[in-house]
């Protein structure tokens, strides 16, 4: 688990929560394509690669590796979007485009990687107690 990774500081002070964090209209569509276990197992797949995504993230900013910076955050928007976690995917476009017009040196990037550890906790939680059919 990545918690550790998320600052102290955006602990206590993100407004994501648990509720606003998935779009459960979103989820809904999804829902009428597949069924409830595959909505499940798709934000369970989900949560799973976003922690991995948290700790190589983690990785590329200290090696300054902007190319892997752009790329991690190309694919957890996409992923992000599909699942309905427009405020990460928000966070990961902004990221993604800072990344690839400035060098990976600046606090600007350290505190959009900030936010986007932040949605951990929120997001945990969400795919946690999500049940379906809850629109």
């Amino acid at each position: 688990m990545v918690s550790e990774l998320v600052p102290n500081g955006l602990k206590s002070n993100t407004t994501t929560t648990p509720a606003s964090t998935l779009d459960l209209h979103r989820l809904a569509v999804l829902e009428s394509i597949g069924d409830p276990d595959f909505v499940r197992e798709l934000l369970q797949d989900f949560m799973r690669n976003f922690e991995l995504t948290l700790v190589a993230l983690q990785d590329c900013m200290r090696d300054k590796n902007t190319e892997s910076v752009a790329l991690l955050c190309h694919s957890t928007r996409s992923s992000a979007a599909n699942v309905g976690a427009s405020c990460l995917a928000a966070a990961c476009v902004r990221l993604e485009d800072q990344a690839t017009k400035f060098p990976l040196d600046s606090i600007a990037h350290q505190a959009l990687v900030d936010e986007i550890c932040a949605h951990a906790p929120a997001l945990r939680v969400a795919v946690a107690v999500y049940r379906p059919h809850q629109v």
